[in-house]
């Protein structure tokens, strides 16, 4: 029994080590964000009001790390205590919640989150195999963006479901801020820092913007058209389309800033740190402030100009 509390311990305290180290690398503002984040989520799952959606979200949580851990076969090939570590591991994580439910007298949805903490370490994982996703509608000129589609292509449709359900209840609020969220999300793809051999596959200055604003134009649209469809098919008012049409134009200056502004930092925090400063905020202010819109237009007008000096001697 004392070997296995020792073994569990080194085992916690190598965790403990990791996620310190992960930390320090990231550094400080994302660690923070991430912390942040986390106590978020994990109040909000505490003060929930249904019974069900905290075992859920737990036990699910709990598969997925499960299931994607790398760990295991080295667990499983230097120590025959693998399962047992996985238990206490899992049961330790899932304690606050199973402490809230037995708080409330729920002790069921508590049996059953305990039972699937000590069942999971006998799962076997599942690697689900995936094809290489059509993307006809896309631009092809903008290979970053149909990357960045093909990866969070789930988070789309959980997007998409979520519109068409809160348009079918009669809210289409919950629609637009699925939109303003995939306009977040599709700057994804251009989070890396981009490098000047990029630029010499084009004729020129002009050629290489005119390709970022017209992708940028087609892939916003096709994107964005199921969410239209759903806020405006169940809600035909002006103000509507009104606010559509500024959020299709603020996520194309957004995608076009963050493509110039790749060009001008040379690591990816700087970068980070740019748009969370200057084209986020701007984002977010244009959607529903039509006024900001010419604003953004003339940031990025002097961006590009930038760019264009910067690399002029690219094209001479």
């Amino acid at each position: 029994m004392r070997l296995r509390n020792d073994t569990f311990y080194q085992y916690l305290k190598i965790r403990t080590n990791q996620a310190y180290r992960l930390l320090r690398e990231i550094g400080l503002p994302r660690s923070l964000f991430i912390l942040t984040l986390f106590a978020a989520i994990l109040y909000a799952l505490l003060k929930t009001e249904s019974i069900w959606i905290m075992p859920a979200s737990v036990v699910t949580g709990l598969w997925l790390y499960h299931n994607e851990r790398k760990d295991r076969q080295f667990l499983f090939l230097h120590t025959h205590m693998a399962r047992i570590i996985f238990r206490k591991e899992y049961i330790l994580a899932g304690t606050p919640f199973i402490l809230t439910l037995l708080l409330k007298k729920e002790f069921l949805p508590a049996g059953i989150l305990t039972s699937a903490a000590l069942l999971l370490p006998g799962l076997k994982s599942i690697k689900l195999k995936s094809s290489v996703l059509p993307l006809p509608f896309l631009s092809k000129r903008a290979l970053e963006y149909r990357h960045m589609f093909r990866k969070y292509s789930g988070l789309y449709i959980i997007l998409a479901a979520v519109a068409l359900s809160g348009s079918l209840h009669g809210n289409t609020r919950v629609g637009k801020v699925c939109l303003i969220i995939w306009g977040v999300i599709q700057s994804g793809g251009l989070m890396n820092t981009a490098q000047r051999q990029q630029l010499v596959f084009y004729l020129n200055f002009r050629t290489f913007l005119k390709c970022i604003i017209l992708s940028s134009i087609q892939n916003v649209a096709v994107t964005g058209a199921p969410f239209l469809i759903f806020v405006i098919a169940f809600s035909p008012t002006g103000w509507n389309c009104l606010f559509s049409l500024s959020v299709l134009s603020a996520t194309i200056l957004y995608l076009w800033n963050v493509s110039m502004a790749r060009f001008l930092y040379s690591t990816p925090v700087a970068l980070g740190i740019h748009c969370l400063l200057f084209p986020l905020p701007l984002y977010v202010s244009a959607c529903f402030i039509s006024l900001v819109l010419p604003l953004f237009f003339a940031a990025n007008v002097i961006l590009s100009i930038t760019v264009k000096n910067k690399y002029k001697r690219v094209w001479n």
